[in-house]
């Protein structure tokens, strides 16, 4: 049933082969099963990492970002226009230290602070390095001036 409807073919992004009803049927389910308006589904890494940093994060904002970050995150970033300032690998104290720079630098000018949006962005696992991200200790940081993802 499935072959006569959709037919075979290589595995791509929707927006080049295009969006079935099982693509929005999915989403949909994901959507309700974890209580939000909405989901969407890639069908490659690379495009969900490249092209969901530019989505959230635009010119003017800041990305503090592990220097072992893979390719895909680096062209997100790259995408997004924002200011990029790299911590060294899994170094907490180093982001840390980043962090503190960055609040001293906003109290210099605390309108443009209020309106620059900050993210971290680091990897569960590196596909670089197979190292974990030492969540449990980046979760500790103060979020109310920061989006972690």
């Amino acid at each position: 049933m499935s072959l006569k409807k959709y037919g075979v073919g290589t595995c791509g992004p929707r927006g080049f082969y295009g969006t079935f009803d099982v693509h929005l049927e999915l989403e949909n389910h994901l959507a309700k099963f974890m209580n939000t308006e909405e989901a969407i589904i890639y069908s490659y890494g690379f495009a969900t990492i490249a092209s969901a940093i530019p989505a959230y994060s635009k010119r003017g904002d800041i990305i503090f970002v592990d220097e072992a970050a893979c390719f895909s995150i680096q062209k997100g970033l790259q995408a997004s226009r924002s200011f990029i300032k790299y911590f060294k690998h899994n170094d907490m104290e180093d982001l840390e230290r980043l962090l503190k720079e960055q609040e001293l630098e906003d109290q210099k000018n605390p309108r443009k602070a209020r309106v620059t949006r900050k993210f971290i962005v680091v990897e569960g696992m590196y596909i670089n390095t197979a190292d974990i991200c030492p969540l449990p200790e980046l979760v500790k940081f103060p979020t109310n001036k920061l989006q972690i993802g």
